[in-house]
C-alpha cells in the first residue's frame, strides 16, 4: 500500500491512562476499572495503527507495575525522550452525576488542533454528546509532555448509555478506525481509509 509508506515516518505515542495498581474509576454498571478499558482500547490501537502503516511507541509495559503517579511521569518521561509525533493517553471520564455524559477531550497547545479533529470525529462516529476540547494544565500527562498531546475521554463510564456503547464488541476497532482516520487527515492531509 502507498499510504503505508507515508505513514511510517510517523510515530503516535499510545499510553493507556493508569495501571494495574491503580485502575482508575470503577464502572458499576459492568464490574471493571478504567483500566480494563484503557488496556484493551491501547492494544487494539496499536494493532489497527501498526497494520495501516504507523510507527507506534507505547510506554505501557515498561510501566505497568509502578504506581500511577510515579507511572505517569516515567511514562511522560519516556515519550519525550523517544519524540513521538504525537501522544495520547486514552481514559473514560466518570462523574457522581450519573446524567453527564458526552466525550471530551484534553490538550497541550500542540495538540489542539489534532484535539478538535479528533473530537469531531469520535463524536459523529458514535453519535455522542460533544462536550467540547479543553486544555488543563494541572494535568501532568498534558503539562509535561514536550510534543503534542491528547487525552482521549469519549465517553462517561458512570453513565448507562454511554457504557452501552464502550459495551460493543465493536468499540475498539471502531475507535481506533476513527483515530486512524484523523491520523491520516492530520499528518498527511488526507482521508484514506482502509
Amino acid at each position: 500500500m502507498q499510504e503505508n509508506k507515508h505513514r511510517e515516518k510517523y510515530i503516535i505515542g499510545i499510553s493507556s491512562g493508569h495501571s494495574l495498581l491503580d485502575k482508575g474509576a470503577f464502572c458499576h454498571f459492568t464490574g471493571e476499572y478504567e483500566f480494563y478499558y484503557t488496556s484493551k482500547l491501547s492494544i487494539k490501537i496499536q494493532e489497527v495503527l501498526s497494520y495501516y502503516g504507523y510507527t507506534i511507541y507505547s510506554p505501557d509495559s515498561i510501566t505497568d507495575k509502578e504506581k500511577y503517579p510515579d507511572h505517569l511521569k516515567h511514562t511522560v518521561k519516556l515519550l519525550n525522550m523517544h519524540n513521538p509525533h504525537l501522544a495520547i493517553e486514552l481514559h473514560f471520564n466518570f462523574f457522581e452525576d450519573k446524567k453527564v455524559n458526552g466525550c471530551e477531550l484534553l490538550y497541550n497547545e500542540e495538540g489542539k488542533n489534532f484535539a478538535a479533529l479528533l473530537q469531531k470525529e469520535i463524536c459523529s462516529f458514535f453519535n455522542v454528546k460533544d462536550r467540547g476540547i479543553k486544555t488543563n494544565e494541572n494535568k501532568y500527562f498534558i503539562s509535561h509532555t514536550e510534543i503534542p498531546a491528547v487525552i482521549t475521554e469519549p465517553i462517561f463510564l458512570s453513565n448507562e448509555n454511554d457504557i452501552k456503547i464502550i459495551e460493543k464488541e465493536t468499540f475498539d476497532r471502531d475507535f481506533s478506525l476513527v483515530l486512524l482516520k484523523c491520523l491520516d487527515i492530520y499528518f498527511l492531509k488526507t482521508d484514506i481509509l482502509p
